[in-house]
């Protein structure tokens, strides 16, 4: 940093420096024994510096300096906005990086949680059913009256048949009464021990680090747009009696699988190993080894998961194509 000059009238310092930042020659101004210093920030710009002085000083009431200042001011508070940015996102990013969960991965530990907490008020202990491998059957209270605002629609069931209202748009209608929640909900839902622990294992592996590494915010809005159109599918598909994480989980897969190949700069993928078990698991629940299946959610969730994993690769690739 080196002298530039010495003025006694602190407005025209202030306009000088204001004019030398909007010529890219970065300055500043310091007050000392009541005389105000203009200093150049670097040593290569003192030379460019002294001629645009010289012009000053030939003429100091120009008004191209009073605009030169309101502009200078305008950059110089967009330049601190910035640094406020990076401070604000290098704190972010300790606390991230500090392991508690509240910073790293809050959304998915509520999930998680939530998850959990629903299969324990909505079963019946007292006449405990069992599901598969003779593990306790989950969700079974059918008169729980959250369990009944869970899903996507009411519904009654008798003997083996379900009755719910037949409209296309029965889903939209309980959003528009204000149970807008209806659509997501049902990921809460699961009905057996393995079904718990299969999707809350893997959202725990992936979901935690798609969290941890693009944000909450983000991850919130990934998990809503996987949970509603994979949940409509499969309403569609075969009706209100389903849940699970399943569709999210898929989702999950869809995209870390997508990030890996488009974008692996930003540290997710998956090996190549899982990706085949992942496919396998599919068709085999397709296939109905493992009885009543959400297929469509999985299916829908799974795509889902691959274009939001993809979707900027996607979309410069047709900005390419189109330029071309």
């Amino acid at each position: 940093m080196r002298e530039l000059t010495i003025f006694t009238n602190q407005q025209q310092a202030e306009r000088l420096a204001g004019y030398l930042v909007t010529q890219s020659i970065p300055s500043s101004v310091d007050k000392e024994d009541g005389q105000w210093v203009i200093w150049v920030v670097n040593d290569d710009d003192r030379d460019s510096a002294l001629k645009i002085l010289d012009i000053f000083q030939q003429n100091p009431d120009d008004s191209r300096y009073d605009a030169a200042l309101v502009q200078a001011k305008k950059l110089a508070k967009q330049e601190a906005d910035v640094r406020k940015k990076v401070r604000k996102r290098q704190v972010d990013l300790a606390k991230r990086w500090s392991g508690h969960w509240w910073y790293a991965h809050p959304v998915t530990t509520v999930l998680i949680a939530i998850s959990v907490l629903v299969a324990i008020v909505c079963t019946d202990w007292t006449n405990l059913q069992r599901g598969m491998l003779g593990l306790p059957a989950l969700c079974t209270n059918g008169d729980s009256p959250i369990l009944q605002r869970l899903f996507v629609i009411d519904f009654e069931r008798s003997d083996r048949w379900i009755h719910y209202s037949s409209s296309r748009w029965v889903p939209f209608s309980t959003v528009v009464s204000g149970e807008f929640w209806r659509p997501v909900t049902p990921i809460f839902i699961h009905f057996g021990v393995l079904h718990i622990l299969f999707n809350m294992m893997w959202m725990k592996q992936l979901a935690t680090a798609v969290e941890f590494a693009q944000g909450t915010r983000s991850f919130l809005v990934l998990v809503f747009l996987i949970a509603v159109t994979s949940n409509l599918a499969e309403f569609y598909w075969s009706g209100p009696r389903f849940g699970g994480m399943s569709g999210v989980v898929f989702g999950m897969i869809g995209y870390v699988w997508m990030q890996g190949k488009t974008q692996p700069q930003n540290g997710l993928g998956l090996p190549q190993q899982t990706i085949v078990y992942s496919f396998l698991w599919l068709f085999l629940c397709m296939a109905g080894a493992f009885g009543p299946i959400a297929n469509a959610a999985h299916l829908v969730g799974f795509g889902v998961g691959i274009f939001m994993g993809a979707r900027r690769f996607l979309w410069k690739s047709f900005i390419k194509q189109l330029r071309s």
